[in-house]
């Protein structure tokens, strides 16, 4: 079905990044000054990952092996600009 165990991490990876994707899309950051939207963000993130203890273990693993399987990931990466971008913005 995934075409290998690769295919599978990788599936499982996306499905875990669009799982905190969709709880900081909730969070209304827009409608926020920047500082107050990064500390939801923070917040929201850090609310998740106690929740999803296996997310952070997931994100270990890549970092542990230099995001091999993240930088395989085209729906990750598109997954990842709205929270980089709100990071970049000036306070």
């Amino acid at each position: 079905y995934f075409g290998s165990k690769e295919g599978l991490y990788l599936a499982v990876l996306e499905a875990a990044y669009r799982g905190i994707r969709a709880i900081e899309a909730g969070a209304h950051l827009d409608d926020l000054a920047p500082e107050d939207a990064l500390r939801r963000l923070v917040g929201h993130t850090v609310d998740y990952q106690w929740a999803h203890p296996e997310f952070a273990r997931l994100v270990q693993s890549e970092n542990i092996h230099r995001a091999q399987y993240l930088a395989q990931s085209e729906s990750i990466r598109k997954l990842n600009v709205p929270a980089a971008s709100l990071a970049m913005q000036p306070i």
